[in-house]
């Protein structure tokens, strides 16, 4: 037991992974913030492209762009 301990002292394996998975919780929790941040623009943009292809295909009127 007392060498299963010494070796869990010396050993930096399990240290290092927990470090790692730290740094892609704080990314993933930026990524969300961001993401959460920005959902307004881009429902808003998602709704004119969808409203400008529906206006293509019934209407004929393609005006992509600007």
């Amino acid at each position: 037991m007392k060498k299963v301990m010494k070796w869990l002292r010396k050993s930096q394996k399990g240290q290092t992974a927990t470090e790692y998975i730290l740094i892609i919780g704080v990314i993933v929790v930026t990524l969300i913030g961001v993401t959460y941040s920005f959902k307004d623009k881009f429902q808003e943009a998602v709704d004119t492209v969808g409203e400008t292809v529906k206006r293509c295909v019934t209407e004929g009127v393609c005006t992509f762009g600007g």
